[in-house]
């Protein structure tokens, strides 16, 4: 999972990101940005540093490595893509000033804006933009599968990139402002190993800031960057710190108290809804193309028995989990893909629904006898350590053992849950949040052949050419019959339990302004932006 991301995604994971995306197009297609530095507006209040909270620290410093929620927080603060995308999921400029996408729908070429430099003063040009292209490929990173597609990157000129993929990608522009794919300088990162030794060489980038200091198990911090090309006044801020806390209670505490200016963790149901009700702050709510699922190893037994998914899918009462664990997080899920691309869902085929006659039927199937206890098998279900995580799987264990499954809970920290999960494949079951934007074909991951984020190791070669099928046409109307016959499969596969969409429900103080999911930049910037942000003091 971005995972990761869970929101960040949670991304959250920690993580999170994005909502809606309709990418490709015809001959001539253009999009410009607002790039360049205009003079503070005399409302705003430039300097000081913005504090924090982060739930755990990250695990690299190189944002086209490794899948990192917690960093890819921080990234867009010290690093620029050629797009980004919004809160409200439009793709817009980042790093570029125009593009444009030729005739075939294979051609895109991007402008770069004239005297960018790094944070270390080199100058930026077209050739580290497809260093670093080239290089995610070659080494693996995170990005590597949604740039597999290009088969040429030429630059004309120090601020001209030319990409010609092999074939049309409805997703590739989208692909362009998610995670994992930002310009790095060649200078700086030529002859190193991204996923390994020197995945935590300092970062040096293009963005509003610039890496200032790590200590270990306490903070995070980043400084203005003086050669920011937006500037010279952005960005406003002169610096940002992350505060690590992994106790929600703490973290909420020291945000009451104004010790730190965004909570950056998620409080408990209560909480969100006390500080939702304060005139203190703003509560900004956002549904991200982000879902909450529950996955199966399909490598081990019982799970690889489709009769035991489908009766853990009809097990868990969503309604009733949303209720008692998810009401500020969580929008129940109705298809397969995230409603932000209903287009793609087929209205015939939906989530199964609650059904514990039915799922005593599937159990029953399987073959497994009780013992002693009445339990069918007893399981091991793996998750995060933050909230709604520990909650949510609290309510699921209760429902689980309505049929005979014996839930034992493993909560650890995001790290953990990468490599345990993620990365070893060593698991029985796990809750995850996981993002699926900004276009419908980047659900893709999550469960197609080796997907990135299928630690599942679900594999059926119909899905794998339909969701190829599907990102390889261009209209939406010629995509949607591929996609919904995907969603007929993993009802019938069940290689995960969809539960829901996540809704953020972001509390900020009234005394910080331009957040990125504020009115007033939401459409403009990404949603991790923090470049036009600035406090009263």
């Amino acid at each position: 999972m971005n995972k990761k991301k869970l929101l960040s995604l949670l991304l959250c994971l920690v993580l999170a990101v994005s909502m809606l995306a309709a990418c490709g197009g015809g001959g001539g297609n253009e999009g410009g940005g607002s790039q360049g530095g205009s003079e503070t507006p005399s409302d705003v209040t430039p300097g000081g540093t913005m504090l924090i909270g982060m739930g755990a620290e990250p695990i690299t410093m190189n944002p086209n490595g490794k899948v990192d929620s917690n960093f890819s927080i921080m990234a867009p603060l010290m690093f620029n893509k050629l797009m980004t995308i919004t809160a409200t999921g439009k793709i817009v400029p980042d790093l570029a000033e125009s593009y444009e996408i030729g005739d075939d729908d294979v051609t895109y070429t991007f402008k770069l804006p004239a005297g960018v430099k790094f944070s270390d003063g080199e100058p930026l040009t077209s050739e580290d933009v497809k260093f670093s292209f080239e290089e995610i490929v070659k080494q693996g990173g995170q990005a590597a599968g949604s740039l597999s597609g290009i088969e040429s990157i030429e630059c004309p000129d120090e601020t001209t990139v030319v990409i010609k993929l092999s074939a049309p990608n409805a997703s590739f522009l989208g692909s362009l402002g998610y995670d994992g794919v930002y310009v790095l300088p060649k200078h700086v990162y030529e002859g190193k190993d991204w996923l390994d030794k020197d995945g935590m060489q300092e970062p040096v980038g293009s963005g509003p800031f610039k890496f200032g200091e790590w200590k270990t198990g306490v903070s995070f911090s980043v400084v203005k960057n003086e050669n920011y090309y937006k500037g010279p006044d952005l960005p406003y801020l002169d610096g940002i710190t992350y505060s690590f806390i992994s106790d929600v209670d703490t973290a909420l505490q020291s945000f009451q108290n104004g010790e730190l200016d965004i909570m950056g963790l998620l409080p408990s149901e209560a909480s969100t809804k006390a500080l939702m009700a304060d005139p203190n702050y703003n509560c900004y709510v956002n549904m991200y193309a982000s879902r909450f699922y529950l996955g199966f190893n399909m490598d081990k037994a019982p799970f690889n028995d489709v009769n035991f998914r489908q009766a853990v899918a009809r097990a868990i009462d969503i309604d009733d989990l949303i209720n008692k664990a998810m009401t500020t997080t969580c929008v129940k899920a109705k298809g397969y893909f995230s409603p932000l691309f209903d287009w793609a869902n087929d209205p015939a085929v939906t989530i199964p629904e609650f059904d514990l006659e039915e799922a005593q039927k599937y159990m029953e199937a399987t073959g497994l006898e009780k013992d002693a206890d009445g339990f069918y098998c007893h399981v091991t279900l793996d998750t995060y350590n933050y909230e709604p995580f520990p909650s949510m799987t609290q309510v699921i264990k209760a429902q689980l053992a309505e049929i005979g499954i014996d839930v034992t809970i493993s909560t650890m920290e995001y790290a953990a849950w990468d490599e345990k999960v993620a990365q070893k494949k060593d698991f029985e079951m796990t809750v995850v949040g996981g993002y699926v934007g900004p276009d419908v074909s980047n659900a893709a991951p999550h469960f197609t052949t080796g997907g990135y984020f299928n630690a599942m190791n679900y594999s059926n070669p119909e899905v794998d050419d339909l969701m190829a099928k599907g990102a390889a046409a261009v209209k939406q109307e010629e995509r949607a019959p591929f996609y919904q016959q995907v969603c007929q499969i993993l009802k019938d596969d069940m290689p995960m339990v969809v539960i829901g969409e996540w809704v953020a429900y972001t509390p900020v103080p009234a005394y910080v302004h331009n957040y990125s999911l504020s009115d007033e930049v939401k459409d403009e910037i990404g949603t991790s932006d923090l470049s036009l942000c600035w406090m009263e003091h």
